[in-house]
């Protein structure tokens, strides 16, 4: 009896509780509420004195993206504009509101060549499938969150700073992009002990299991540049959807509040597999200790074989290309890196002599052991070795470890530098 007196009592005491709560909440009305909600949004809109930085993402599943600048006014007129080439898209004569609906919504009213761009049909019956009218998820005077009311993409307006302009915010913002993700880069994104591989899909950033190719199931999302990073519309499935600016700090890479987009560790190796690209290992830079005059003598040999004399002599070893290559013997697999020489004999290019090396990842460090000439039924990387005795001992004295050090763009096709010791060879990107 007492036990059930006890809890009739704390029953009692939780709706109370309840009751008052209840009461504080509602001491506006819904509509005096909602009103209050537009007003806030109103007064932020149109309180930044420089405008608005609209990040805009047409549609979750497209990779359409644009930087817009817009401007409003309390008497309900809006200034929209947007880059295009070297010059500005713009409208300066057309209305927005804020009306309620499930909550403050934001809407251009009147016909916008910019906005409403993104919901004209186009010639195919579709067009971009994107939004002009937007819920306001928050508002603050730096930062607006929208959300496409129709297609659902997660847009950002950031208030213009002093000097700011649409035209210098989008060619910053394309730089950025490229040079992170130009050619194909590939990236860590690291949240916690969770750490994936990126790929940029011409706009539409995709996760993959560390190391692989990504699947058709695996998560991704549309992404911009910024000009001091990346902004992507969402990341990954599970993560808090404020993780979404990514910005460059000291150490170069990208940070956001918890995540950051950073160089594999295993850079050198995952980018020759999964991208399946060779190195030019360009050898008219900087050359290690000693090969300089090895790779005279080769050309001194080579211009002999060419039967060239005098000022005629000007056989050369153009470039070695390292190549990922992957096989399959007997169901095992096998990987292997072959180094491609290519000479002139007075104007004539050769190649596709191929000399195989073993290649052994440790991080950013690749350590390069000559193995020999490739096996071919006509022998002829075989025959130049014998043609060419001093051919091997150029191919040896690249034996040793170098690291690749990546920068901004940590791309080894868009240049970097491998280091052996205290020698630096230089390194350009050749497609496979």
């Amino acid at each position: 009896m007492k036990k059930t007196i006890l809890y009739a009592l704390t029953a009692l005491v939780v709706l109370a509780g309840c009751s008052r709560e209840e009461e504080r909440l509602f001491d506006q009305s819904a509509a005096e509420r909602a009103q209050a909600a537009i007003t806030t949004a109103e007064d932020v809109l149109t309180g930044a004195t420089n405008g608005w930085h609209m990040v805009y993402f047409a549609n979750p599943e497209k990779k359409t993206s644009a930087h817009i600048q817009l401007n409003f006014a309390k008497n309900g007129q809006v200034s929209a504009a947007i880059a295009s080439g070297k010059s500005v898209k713009r409208d300066t004569a057309s209305m927005w509101e804020v009306v309620n609906d499930i909550c403050p919504i934001l809407t251009f009213n009147t016909y916008n060549n910019v906005m409403h761009t993104w919901a004209d049909p186009g010639t195919n019956g579709l067009g971009y499938e994107g939004d002009y009218e937007f819920l306001i998820l928050e508002a603050t005077p730096d930062r607006v969150r929208l959300k496409g009311k129709k297609y659902g993409a997660y847009t950002v307006m950031y208030a213009l700073k002093d000097g700011e302009d649409i035209n210098t915010l989008s060619t910053a913002s394309d730089k950025t992009l490229n040079d992170v993700f130009g050619n194909g880069n590939l990236l860590d994104y690291k949240d916690g002990d969770s750490v994936c591989t990126v790929f940029n899909d011409e706009g539409i950033l995709r996760f993959a299991k560390q190391g692989q190719l990504f699947e058709i199931e695996d998560p991704y999302t549309p992404v911009t540049g910024m000009p001091d990073g990346l902004h992507l519309m969402t990341t990954m499935t599970g993560e808090k959807n404020t993780n979404r600016h990514f910005a460059f700090e000291e150490d170069g890479l990208l940070h956001a509040e918890s995540a950051m987009l950073m160089s594999s560790k295993q850079y050198v190796y995952n980018y020759m597999k999964l991208k399946g690209l060779g190195w030019t290992l360009d050898m008219s830079n900087t050359l290690p200790t000693g090969i300089d005059a090895t790779l005279e003598q080769v050309n001194e040999e080579l211009c002999d074989l060419a039967g060239q004399t005098g000022n005629k002599r000007t056989a050369k070893i153009l470039g070695l290309r390292l190549t990922y290559n992957e096989d399959y013997i007997f169901g095992e697999q096998v990987i292997t890196y072959w180094l491609e020489l290519k000479y002139t004999d007075k104007v004539v290019e050769y190649g596709h002599l191929y000399y195989e090396y073993k290649a052994e990842f440790n991080g950013e460090d690749i350590t390069l052991t000559y193995v020999g000439a490739q096996e071919t039924d006509d022998h002829q990387a075989e025959n130049m070795l014998t043609s060419l005795p001093t051919l091997k001992t150029l191919f040896e004295s690249l034996n040793g470890t170098y690291q690749f050090k990546p920068t901004t763009a940590i791309n080894p096709s868009k240049g970097g530098t491998f280091e052996k010791e205290n020698t630096v060879i230089h390194v350009t990107g050749t497609e496979k």
